[in-house]
């Protein structure tokens, strides 16, 4: 019989708070495991899931759990008697492990029990002898070993594993409020929302699609990226896909060329706005990294900062673009997004943007558009991908209001 193992770390500070949080990713946890037949108890640190039959299944969703620190799919043993656990240890790794290859090994011994008569190295010590005569490539090694064997005893019986899943870790989601994304097609700004979900943040995103100069692959490109991004909060996500057609040509019509990127951006960031509000949200969130395009010297990035009633947060402001692949990598983003689908941001790109915008002069460029109208339009226009588990329907903007009310 087996019993999965969920252990978490940033909780665990919480202190006063603990139980809050403990109960937010209790919630979690049942919502991304929903449909599938399982009992979910908890003891002081730890979660357990019992009665469970789909491995596979439990360990690919829980691995995208944030809270999450890291868990052990554990065989029990009711009696806690150590030559059981060594034997069953034994079998373990005898299906996981080559007996002919050099491996670094310990054994690693919790008492949740504190009564019970063994020290923890002492337990430790006596379960390693009886398994390191079955694997004479077995070295010994306490510091660094690259398989350890896991054993936690509890009152009325022990778990025995081998290694530990890796989990997002960080908080659970819906325990630090509702933001929304500014999300593209690009390496980034995935990134960034993921970064934020890991603090405990419930996100919906906004798409700026310019049709037809941006392709239906484009949009398509940007879904499977919510979609990615949704498997991080409980298989849920709102896309909205802001018609921004008419904005764009308005200012490359009405406007100096230098200023369209950052007067684009403005208008990214006065609908994400209306959205946010409308949806209740508290914050936006870019992918911005300082320096890395025209758009986001800091003078730009203040230039689009002034205009937001709501606070932007960059999560990669500091991160440079090697650091940003490498989690987009992590988080199985990195291939959709290097798909060859331009953005509408780089196909009206002007050949000599402004890096260092006067906030005065951008807003005098804006008096020569009516703002209001374009939004309004905008909006009218827009389209909500409702990411739902495995399922994704689309509505018109009024259709999601109404069904806000």
């Amino acid at each position: 019989m087996k019993k999965i193992i969920i252990r978490y770390s940033e909780i665990a500070l919480k202190k006063g708070n603990r139980k809050r949080f403990e109960n937010k990713l209790a919630e979690n946890i049942k919502w991304t495991l929903k449909g599938e037949d399982f009992k979910l108890t908890r003891t002081w640190g730890r979660f357990f899931i019992t009665n469970f039959e789909n491995e596979d299944f439990f360990t690919e969703r829980l691995k995208k759990v944030p809270g999450i620190s890291n868990f052990s799919v554990a065989h029990i043993i009711e009696d806690r008697d150590l030559n059981k656990i060594a034997t069953k240890a034994i079998e373990l790794l005898s299906k996981d492990y080559d007996s002919t290859t050099k491996d670094f090994f310990k054994v690693d011994t919790k008492r949740i029990d504190k009564r019970y008569p063994k020290k923890s190295s002492e337990i430790s010590k006596e379960v390693a002898d009886i398994i390191l005569p079955n694997f004479e490539n077995f070295i010994v090694n306490l510091r660094k070993p690259n398989i350890t064997v896991g054993v936690e005893l509890y009152e009325n019986d022990a778990l025995v594993f081998i290694n530990r899943h890796r989990g997002v870790d960080g908080l659970p989601v819906g325990s630090s409020g509702k933001m929304t994304l500014l999300l593209s097609g690009g390496i980034d700004s995935p990134v960034a929302g993921y970064k934020i979900i890991t603090r405990g943040v419930k996100l919906n995103a906004v798409y700026y699609h310019s049709t037809p100069y941006t392709s239906e692959g484009a949009k398509l490109k940007v879904i499977e990226l919510a979609t990615i991004l949704s498997k991080f909060q409980n298989n849920y996500l709102d896309l909205f896909i802001v018609h921004f057609t008419e904005i764009q040509r308005a200012v490359r019509k009405e406007c100096r060329a230098s200023y369209g990127t950052v007067l684009d951006r403005r208008y990214m960031v006065k609908i994400a706005d209306v959205i946010a509000e409308k949806t209740l949200h508290q914050a936006l969130i870019t992918g911005e990294s300082i320096g890395q395009v025209a758009s986001q010297t800091i003078e730009n990035i203040t230039s689009v900062d002034v205009i937001s009633r709501l606070p932007i947060l960059r999560p990669l402001i500091g991160n440079n673009k090697l650091e940003i692949t490498a989690i987009a990598q992590k988080i199985e983003t990195y291939e959709t997004s290097i798909k060859p689908f331009d953005d509408c941001c780089v196909l009206f790109a002007p050949k000599a943007p402004v890096t260092k915008v006067k906030i005065e002069y951008l807003d005098k460029e804006g008096t020569r558009l009516n703002e209001d109208k374009l939004i309004e339009d905008a909006l009218l226009k827009t389209k909500v991908i409702k990411i739902r588990r495995n399922q994704i329907d689309e509505i018109t903007y009024s259709e999601y209001l109404e069904g806000l009310r």
